[in-house]
């Protein structure tokens, strides 16, 4: 319970105000935290993580938190859909859309698979 109250440290006053007239306990997250401020949370994470000897999370919320508005920028998403459209040609039209993503994020990350491979491979 005490991990789902937190949760509405980062809601509007709108939210928060509705919640406490109903169960807090009944926290559903598409439509209650949709409109969380995601980077007062990941920020709040990453200073308590400061004072922490061991470290819970390590560097996945300041990561995180670097690229919150990086996925959501328009030319990101147009790379991601050219990327698409030289995937799903009139010769792969009968790909699957799991298929497709995952073709999409290898070759949206295939210089740093070529990085990776490079230095640790």
């Amino acid at each position: 319970l005490a991990a789902k109250t937190q949760w509405t440290h980062y809601m509007s006053e709108e939210k928060k105000t509705k919640m406490a007239e109903e169960d807090r306990r009944n926290i559903d997250v598409l439509e209650d935290l949709v409109d969380a401020d995601m980077l007062a949370m990941f920020n709040s994470i990453v200073q308590a993580e400061k004072h922490r000897p061991k470290k819970l999370f390590g560097l996945l919320p300041l990561l995180a938190s670097c690229h919150l508005g990086a996925l959501n920028a328009e030319s990101f998403c147009e790379r991601v859909i050219s990327c698409a459209n030289n995937v799903v040609t009139k010769l792969h039209t009968r790909l699957s859309p799991e298929l497709i993503e995952k073709i999409v994020v290898l070759r949206m990350n295939r210089h740093f698979m070529d990085y990776i491979r490079q230095r640790f491979g």
